[in-house]
């Protein structure tokens, strides 16, 4: 089960979820900050592939600008009760909550730092 463990230096949480290793790579590549990808028939986060994703828990707009589903890939079980454990200087909480995938536009590929207000408000609203 992952687990929230308490770095007692910096007094921030920090999520271990090792079943994490086994979500697949295939995304992973090299790209300018700048390029725009076409929409692809592959990539589950493009407009038209909606149905490739677990159900929406979000959607603005229609056709949507930002939408959001639980991941598949999750670092948090949703089963169980957060329990606290203590052993020696060890601070730990079982890592139970929600973990969702937001898709924060239909041109995924970009950077939100080239994105205008009126592309960015609908995600502030998202979060």
């Amino acid at each position: 089960m992952p687990e929230l463990r308490l770095n007692l230096i910096t007094r921030e949480w920090v999520i271990i979820a090792t079943e994490r290793a086994h979500r697949p790579d295939e995304f992973r590549r090299e790209r300018s900050q700048h390029a725009a990808l076409p929409v692809s028939h592959e990539c589950p986060f493009c407009p038209g592939q909606e149905a490739r994703t677990p159900d929406e828990t979000y959607r603005d707009g229609d056709p949507w600008r930002v939408r959001a589903f639980p991941n598949k890939f999750s670092a948090l079980s949703q089963q169980g009760e957060p329990r606290r454990l203590v052993t020696g200087l060890k601070r730990t909480v079982e890592g139970v909550g929600r973990h969702e995938v937001i898709v924060e536009t239909p041109r995924h590929d970009g950077h939100l730092a080239f994105l205008s207000d009126a592309e960015f408000g609908p995600i502030l609203s998202a979060y």
